[in-house]
């Protein structure tokens, strides 16, 4: 069954990997455009690993080092852990795509079994591997792209012993994703690892406090970075100022209220932390075209 993408997270701001009532630990995924405001997900990571599949239009896929775009018939790997978003080109609400999402033990079987040392490990522990892109430019990805396609067929049919299916298929796109990222992992790069654990508790500390009175030095000590740092990683690697990035927070928070609440204007630029109802509207005219009511009627 292919189940509509429940965006969730847990208190670390970790994503929240649902398992259907079948208890298998892997799953194949629709976006829920209702859950992803503006056609944009925000960061976020999960010790889930991920597969997307672009089925339509342009999707750029972000993490701690990479800016990857791609298009129809194209996908993305996604380590597990790796802080990642995504959003469509161009259009905010002008794509789709698939998601498959499995748990290691999917098919190692249990924790800590050979299976798992030998084969999952060195791509799972691998630092410099945050994500990796497959087009059809060559016989092994394309293969690697059919077991994507194929996948997402059994998961929508459900044959008998799909589940089995499932795995086999999965297991083969495994070995053709270690032998193409074999150069990758063997130049090991702390890079994207340590960015990626001083941006993690500075998005925490956004979380948490977006409410209050925030400030660039509260986020730089969250990261235990100076404030000039912490302006640096987050121009270089989110693609935008702290305190901008805390007010897209915010204006993201106040649009998913305006969706689904009937809560006023007012008290959603409170709980948002907006200093006013006046300084929301701006902020959110300059990000989606509209005022706050504007956007609840349409």
């Amino acid at each position: 069954m292919i189940t509509k993408h429940d965006f969730e997270r847990d208190e670390t701001r970790r994503q929240v990997f649902r398992k259907s009532s079948s208890d298998l630990s892997c799953e194949c995924r629709h976006p829920d455009p209702d859950r992803a405001v503006e056609g944009r997900v925000p960061w976020h990571w999960h010790p889930e690993i991920e597969i997307d599949y672009v089925t339509e239009g342009k999707l750029v896929f972000c993490t701690a080092d990479q800016e990857i775009h791609l298009q129809r018939g194209e996908a993305v790997f996604v380590n597990a852990n790796s802080l990642h978003m995504n959003y469509w080109e161009g259009n905010r609400k002008a794509g789709s795509f698939i998601t498959i999402l499995f748990e290691q033990d999917f098919l190692s079987g249990m924790v800590g079994s050979l299976l798992e040392r030998k084969f999952l490990r060195p791509v799972t522990g691998s630092k410099a591997l945050q994500a990796y892109v497959i087009r059809p430019d060559s016989q092994v990805r394309l293969k690697m792209l059919q077991h994507i396609l194929e996948i997402y067929r059994l998961f929508a049919e459900e044959p008998f012993a799909y589940e089995l299916m499932v795995r086999s298929e999965l297991t083969d796109f495994w070995c053709s994703l270690m032998q193409e990222t074999e150069e990758i992992r063997r130049h090991e790069s702390h890079t994207a690892e340590v960015v990626s654990d001083r941006i993690k508790p500075m998005l925490e500390c956004i979380r948490l406090h977006y409410a209050e009175k925030l400030t660039l030095e509260e986020i730089a000590d969250a990261g235990r970075v100076s404030t000039r740092e912490c302006n640096r990683i987050f121009h270089r690697y989110i693609r935008m100022t702290p305190m901008n990035y805390v007010n897209f927070y915010r204006i993201r928070l106040a649009a998913h209220r305006l969706i689904q609440t009937r809560d006023s204007i007012e008290q959603i630029a409170q709980d948002c932390g907006f200093s006013s109802p006046s300084y929301l509207a701006r902020l959110f005219r300059e990000e989606y075209g509209c005022s706050p009511g504007e956007y609840r009627k349409k």
